[in-house]
């Protein structure tokens, strides 16, 4: 039986149901194929009954494919994804921009009151692993922005009540000559993320072993950074650029996402042991009007 329904609350679904005729009946198949040049995989080994839906919704988007009896096994693949088991359900869930989250995630990249763990490895107590070098000359690094929860306490964050687990990702490649340094930086963060739910079955992206549950940063950014460690005594970093909601730019009814991209700047000043900064965020709609997404000031007193 195969049915396409309008289903309660907007959401659109498919349902397909192959009932067995006997005990001894065994359904063995497998579908390839390509999607945008990305490989796309179904395989069905030895299932005595097939039960597919897929559920589609605002922002949201459900898929089970399964035997109802566990004596068969299913493996979905997508690309280096695989997912496998008596049963696979998935569910997927777009959050979209919160100008909150952003903010934090950028003031997290530009402030750098860390401590080195050991050469080229510095943590930094509002959450940021930052790997590379700090010489004169070419430099690079990559910042792990962590969600605000591994903070430490009087370091965290709070401008959305809505944060997210995704973790954001940040390279910087950059010339340093004697107090200054300039840097292009570029990545992804969680200003909008996405959130993947394995409620059954098990996942492995390139042999690895996926959690069931994990968020994943879908905002785009990319800028410049100057850092200048002689002003006035002090320090003093600013970092300006813009960032892009790929989902914002998408023409479908079952995406909503307001602010598909925007600008953002941010400065810190640090002497001795204080330390002042602000950052800001610039969000631009579907029609283009902007509008001020969120403003965050810090000071900070080290001991």
């Amino acid at each position: 039986m195969f049915r396409m329904t309008k289903l309660e609350g907007g959401a659109t679904g498919a349902a397909l149901h192959l009932i067995p005729v006997d005990d001894g009946s065994r359904l063995t198949a497998e579908i390839r194929a390509e999607l945008g040049g990305v490989p796309v995989s179904v395989q069905l080994q030895n299932l005595h009954e097939l039960k597919a839906i897929g559920q589609l919704s605002l922002n949201q988007v459900q898929v089970y494919v399964g035997d109802p009896s566990g004596q068969g096994q299913v493996k979905l693949g997508v690309g280096p994804l695989e997912l496998k088991g008596s049963a696979v359900e998935v569910i997927g869930r777009y959050h979209p921009h919160d100008p909150g989250r952003l903010t934090e995630s950028l003031h997290q990249f530009l402030t750098t009151n860390g401590s080195r763990l050991f050469s080229g490895v510095n943590f930094e107590s509002d959450g940021v692993l930052r790997l590379g070098t700090d010489r004169d000359g070419l430099n690079g690094e990559l910042a792990v922005i962590l969600p605000r929860q591994y903070a430490l306490p009087g370091y965290r964050m709070e401008l959305t009540p809505n944060p997210s687990d995704a973790v954001g990702l940040i390279g910087t490649v950059g010339y340093r000559h004697e107090d200054v340094t300039a840097s292009l930086f570029a990545g992804l963060v969680p200003g909008s993320h996405l959130t993947m739910n394995l409620n059954q079955g098990s996942a492995t992206f390139a042999g690895l072993p996926l959690p069931k549950r994990g968020d994943l940063p879908t905002t785009a950014i990319g800028g410049l950074r100057l850092d200048l460690d002689q002003v006035k005594g002090g320090k003093l970093g600013m970092i300006g650029g813009a960032y892009l909601n790929p989902a914002g730019l998408a023409n479908s009814p079952w995406i909503k996402e307001d602010r598909p991209y925007g600008g953002f700047v941010g400065l810190e000043y640090q002497r001795g042991n204080l330390s002042l900064g602000a950052s800001a965020t610039v969000d631009v709609d579907r029609k283009g009007k902007a509008e001020l997404g969120a403003v965050i000031f810090t000071l900070g007193v080290s001991f």
